[in-house]
Order: C-alpha cells, then structure tokens, then sequence
C-alpha cells in the first residue's frame, strides 16, 4: 500500500492543556512501561498525531493538516476552538488507548504462547541429544569392537598370505626347474630329429645322386651316340640329296636350255625354209636323191641341239616372252636336334659332363640339377600366375583396356602426354603422414594428388587407385564398352600406369653428380634432353624393324600366293621364309647404324645380335627380291640401302626374344647360358624344321 504522509504538528507548551483534562494529567502517549516518563510535549504530540492519522480516518488527518499549514494562526486561535473538538479528540484518544492496550494484552498473551511452545520444544530438542549421544556412543563402542576384530582378522590374513607367498615361490621354483628340465628335454629332441632328418636327406641325396649320376651318364651316353650316328647318317642323306637335286637341276637346266636352243633353230630353219621355198624349185623324183636331203637334214638337226645356248639370246628370249625374273629357290630340309642343350655344358664340343673318380656325377651338380627343376617350376607357375587373363585374351582387347586407362588419367590429372607429368607437384608430405598416422581428412577426390615420393602399395595412394577404379568401372557401364575385365584385371593396368608416370617424375628430378652436390636446373634439363635423344632413337628403330618386318612379310605372303596360282615347285621354300619371318616376328629384326662408305655412298651397318641364328643369306632373298621381281613390287618409295654385315659391326643392347623355337637361337650362344637364364627364354616346345636354301 502507498506510504501515508504526515505532517507535523507544532505546539506550545500552553497548548497542552486543550488535550488533556484534570483526570488525565499524567496522561503520554507512550503507553509501553519500559518508555520514558518525560517526554518532550513536541515528541509527544508527534506521535499523538501519527497514531491519529492513522486510526481515525480522514477528518483527524484534515484536522491536523490544517494545523500544520497554518500554525501561527492556530496558536492564536487556540482560545477560540469550540469544546466540541476539543471532547472529540478526548475522546478518540481514551479510544486509542483502549484500543492500544488491547493489542498490548494480545501480544503478550501470543508471546507467552510462544515462549511455552518454545521451552517444550527445546526440551524435545534436550531428548533428541540425549537420546543420540546413547546411540553415538552405543555405535562408538560396537566401531571400536569390529576395530579390534578386523585388527585380528588382518593379522591373521597377512600370516595366511605370508605362507601362501611362501607357497608360491616353492611352486614357481619347481616350475621353473621343470622348464629348464623341458627346454632340456626338447632341445634334445630337436637335435636328434634334426640329425635323423640330416642323415635321412644325405641319405636321399646320394641315393638320388647315385640315381642321377646313372640316369645322366646313360642318357649322355645313348645321346652322344645317338647324335654322332644322327649326325653321319644326316650328313650322308644330306649329300646324297644334295647330288641327287644338283643332278636334277643339272639335267632340268640343260634339258631346259636344250629345248630352248632346239625351239630357236627350229624357229630360224622355218624361217630360212620360208624364203627358200620360192627360189628354190622342188627337186625331182628319184630313188637316190629323195633320200639324201632328207637324211642330210636329219643329221643336220641334232647338230643344234649340242651347241651351248647363248646367255644373251636367253635373255632376249625371256624379255620378248614376258618372263618374270622372281627367283627360284630349292630347299631341302635339314633334320637337327631340337633338343635343348644342358645348361651346364657351355662348350659345343664336349658334350660329356665331368665325372669324378667312380664314374659319378659329383654332388654339386646333382644339387644343381634339383634346383633348377624347383626354380623351373616356380618360374612356371609366377608367369602363369602373374599373367593370368593377359595370356588369353587378344592383343586389341588389352590395347583397348590400356587406352581407355590413359584416357582416364589424361582427364582426371590435366595432362596430354606422359612429358608434361614431369612438372606435376606430388602431394603434401605432411598431409600424407596426417592422413596415414593421424586422423587426416585423407586426398581429395574430386582433384587427387598422388604421392609421388612412394610406391602405389601406400595408403594414400591406395585410396586414389580405387577411385580411379571405381571411375573405370562407371565410364566401361555407361559408355557400354565391348569388353569387360574384373577389378584385378583393371587394377593392374593403373598400378602400372602410375608407376610409369612416377618413374617419368622422378627422372625429372635433381640427382647427385660426381661432387655430391645436386644438379643445377641446367644440367637437369641437358640430361633429359640426352635422355629424350636415346628413347626417340630406341623409338625410330623400334619403328624401321616394325617396317622392315611389315615388308618382309609382305614380300614372302605375295610370293607365296603366286607361287600357289602359278602352282610352280618352290612354294615349300618360299613357305618355310614366311614362317620364319613370322616365328621371328617384328622383335627379331636386326637394327642399323648409318654411316658412310668412302664418303660417297650412304650405307647401313647392321647391329649383330648374338643370340640370333645366322639367316643373312635368306633374309638377303627376301629383300633382293623386292629390287628383282619388278612385275609385282612398284619403285615408288625411298629408294633401298646398301646394308654391310659384319662381324666387326656393333653389338644391340636389347635383350633376347622369349618363346622362340630353339631353332632360331644360335647354337653356341645357347650353349654358354646358364641354366636359369635357359628358363627365362621360355624356349617354345614346338618344333621349327630348319631347311637349306639355293637359288636355281
């Protein structure tokens, strides 16, 4: 509620009278008995008036306002204030009073009240503590009784563990003692079985030994036997077929030119025979002179057949006549040994293995002989392993899985060649360690960057390869390829791609020189150029023995279908040069190295390959028949070079081609490898008979 305000009444000390009456002189507004007794009369009549305006109202308070507003004129007007107000206010302060003093009664009565509420409340409280203090000390004591017997049941658990530590370490000392008797026992064991197994292995080795050492000496026996009589009987067949076809050809060449010279004489005696008929009368009819001329001319005849023909009038004739000048081969075929030779041998002309003091083979090379069968097999099985659907599947269908696998990496890297990889910024190393040892966000997909400073097998790189594999798989669903290939199959091919780029990147590197320092972007870049300079000259002659094998086979496939059209007798011959042009193959050309022969004329020096059987001789056919047979080959084009085969000619540097029959290796380049290298040819079971060829 709004605070009431009050105002004060001033009075006089003479004014007090008009309040009070002769009943009531010690009368004060204090009514408490520890109040003061001597009040001021101006105190005194404040609070007179404060409990007035607060108990009669609104009239009381006009009253006394109005007192206050004009005190100086109450005072003089004192005398004159009717009796009626006066008795009023007497009686509203008994009333006051009454009223006081009832309150006063009401509030001692109220405070007795609480005061016995309050002692009987504490008394309660007085119980309570007593009552807790009994229980507290109850408690205490029954504390202090488990006290002393956990005290005792402590005592009596540390005895127990002290003897049962005691225990234990008896236990763990027998243990231990039984181990080391075990370990004993064990390594006893192991040494026993392992010399057992020891003897039983030396046993099996000098049974096997003894085995092989037999086995070889006769197989090298039977062998160098059978291929010294192979080798009379062919030498002997082979001359006989040489004599006979030399014969043969012999007599063809000179029945041929015979019958050539026969058709030309007759030819000219027509002729003269023709003019001769209108000069020369009939002759006449006689006995005698009919016989003469005609037996005259009789024995004329054969007189032109037993004159050696002219080389220019056949010539002439073959021009005249239109007769090509393709060449005419006759080959024979030459029975050889297609087994492969023993590694272990490394000269052609001691075949025999060294034997020891009782005709046995020593142990070594049995040893050897085992292992090579082992690494054979290993071998085998990687390749087939490693290889896998490759082996099968064609050579376009891999080259097509192969583009579109850098055509993915072309779009998804920003380059256009593996050249512009060189400047490619390999990925944050400390992203790489974050993302592998802590927990980095990982490369970025959508623009990945690969680290280049490890292998495709790294976490990091991992990721991006399966993306890329993913990506693989999603363009080969919506641009419907016509092939498809596993994930394996596929993620091969990037792994490889990634490894050739990186290999590209780092070339490109700086590298250490001579001096230990790193190079200068100078000579970084004179090495790269050199470098670019050997593989484009690796690339243009990979391209000449492209073209080279292009033509040859081009030459021999011509020639053997008008051999077959014209059905003449050297189609086997013309037929074994196309398959050993197809058996070599485009890797089995020889590479050249221009140069200049008496600083006149250009030639080629053709690089030795020494693994390469010699074939210069059928080769040289091949290409001399391009320049011969001008009726089937045109003259456009470069025209050809002198090529000059020496043995003083440079060496190639690539390696030798796999999977060749071992009739196409030279025989003492083979015999000079050792028996993994053998293995690693891959030598193709399928025989290749050799045959010898000559131009008729």
């Amino acid at each position: 509620m709004p605070k009431r305000q009050y105002e004060d009444v001033q009075t006089i000390p003479g004014d007090l009278g008009l309040f009070w009456d002769d009943d009531h002189r010690n009368l004060s507004l204090n009514d408490h008995s520890d109040a003061p007794t001597s009040v001021p009369p101006s105190q005194s009549l404040s609070e007179s008036e404060f409990q007035i305006s607060e108990t009669n109202g609104s009239w009381a308070g006009f009253s006394l306002r109005s007192l206050s507003r004009n005190p100086m004129s109450t005072v003089h007007s004192q005398k004159n204030v009717p009796d009626e107000i006066v008795n009023q206010l007497r009686s509203w302060l008994r009333q006051l009073r009454t009223t006081h003093q009832q309150e006063t009664d009401k509030l001692q009565k109220q405070l007795q009240v609480i005061q016995q509420s309050a002692q009987l409340e504490l008394e309660e409280q007085k119980l309570k503590v007593t009552t807790l203090e009994k229980i507290m000390h109850e408690r205490e004591t029954m504390y202090q009784r488990e006290c002393d017997e956990l005290r005792k049941q402590i005592c009596v658990n540390c005895e127990t563990a002290a003897s049962l530590e005691t225990k234990m370490n008896e236990r763990e000392t027998m243990y231990q003692q039984e181990c080391t008797k075990l370990h004993e026992q064990i390594h006893i064991n192991h040494e026993t079985a392992a010399s057992q197994r020891k003897n039983d292995m030396e046993n099996f080795r000098k049974q096997f030994e003894v085995e092989m050492n037999d086995w070889v000496e006769k197989l090298t026996a039977s062998s160098h036997l059978n291929l010294t009589r192979a080798m009379e009987q062919r030498d002997q067949e082979l001359d006989e077929k040489v004599r006979k076809i030399k014969q043969s050809m012999e007599a063809a060449k000179e029945s041929e030119l015979a019958n050539l010279e026969q058709k030309y004489a007759r030819c000219r005696h027509q002729a003269a025979t023709t003019s001769s008929t209108h000069l020369v009368p009939p002759p006449r009819s006689n006995a005698g002179g009919d016989e003469q001329p005609a037996t005259q001319q009789s024995k004329a005849a054969p007189r032109h057949s037993t004159v050696t023909p002219n080389l220019d009038v056949i010539k002439r004739l073959k021009r005249s006549r239109g007769f090509s000048r393709r060449s005419h081969l006759v080959g024979v075929r030459v029975e050889e040994d297609e087994d492969i030779p023993d590694a272990s041998t490394t000269e052609r002309e001691n075949p025999v293995p060294p034997s020891c003091d009782n005709g046995q083979l020593p142990s070594s090379q049995a040893s050897t002989v085992i292992d090579a069968v082992t690494k054979g097999v290993e071998a085998t099985l990687k390749n087939i392993l490693a290889n896998g659907q490759r082996d099968l599947e064609p050579s376009w269908q891999h080259d097509f899985c192969l583009n579109e696998v850098h055509k993915l990496f072309k779009d998804k890297f920003n380059f256009t060649n593996d050249t512009e990889f060189i400047g490619y910024e390999s990925a944050d190393p400390r992203d790489v360690h974050a993302s592998e040892y802590e927990d980095g966000p990982g490369p970025d997909m959508n623009s990945p960057v690969f680290d280049l400073m490890h292998s495709p097998s790294s976490l990091w790189n991992g990721a991006i390869i399966d993306n890329i594999l993913q990506d693989l798989q999603t363009r080969c669903r919506n641009e419907n390829w016509p092939i498809h290939r596993s994930d394996t199959y596929l993620r091969t091919l990037v792994v490889d791609r990634y490894r050739r780029l990186r290999t590209v990147w780092r070339k490109a590197q700086p590298k250490l020189t001579e001096k230990g320092t790193l190079e200068m972007p100078a000579e970084t870049e004179t090495r790269l150029v050199a470098e670019r300079e050997t593989l484009l000259k690796a690339n243009r002659q990979t391209t000449h023995r492209h073209n080279k094998y292009c033509r040859r086979t081009t030459v021999v496939k011509n020639l053997v279908k008008l051999k077959m059209e014209e059905n003449e007798d050297d189609i086997d011959a013309w037929k074994w040069l196309k398959d050993l042009i197809t058996s070599l193959g485009k890797h089995g050309m020889s590479s050249e190295e221009s140069g200049v022969e008496n600083e006149v004329e250009v030639v080629l020096h053709v690089k030795n390959l020494p693994w390469h059987r010699s074939i210069e001789r059928e080769l040289d056919l091949i290409d001399l028949q391009r320049l011969l047979d001008r009726d089937i080959f045109a003259l456009q084009g470069a025209r050809p070079l002198q090529r000059i085969r020496a043995p003083g000619n440079l060496a190639s540097a690539r390696p030798a081609i796999k999977g060749l029959p071992i009739a196409l290796y030279d025989r003492s380049w083979i015999a000079e490898l050792s028996q993994w290298q053998l293995e690693a040819l891959h030598i193709a079971d399928t025989p290749f008979p050799w045959m010898k060829i000559a131009v008729s």
